[in-house]
């Protein structure tokens, strides 16, 4: 059986639907960095950091990640 590697993404970012690259842009890395992951074998996201309540439910809810933290220290020292 195929053993499975947990990841994590701390600071998940904004969900929106189109890149933004401008001047304090990148608001959506943490969505690349997740389906990226994904999308490897044998790795799953499986917990995530924002201190923005907003942007984790959203977050989790898009990659079905069930745990979420607002400080990524205590998702660090539980994880």
């Amino acid at each position: 059986a195929e053993s499975i590697r947990s990841a994590a993404i701390i600071g998940v970012g904004k969900a929106c639907l189109e890149r933004t690259w401008e001047k304090g842009g990148g608001h959506r890395i943490g969505y690349d960095h997740a389906a990226a992951l994904n999308r490897q074998p044998g790795v799953r996201v499986t917990t995530a950091a924002d201190i923005n309540a907003e942007n984790l439910a959203a977050f989790q809810a898009q990659f079905g990640v069930a745990r979420g933290y607002a400080d990524y220290r205590e998702m660090l020292a539980r994880e």
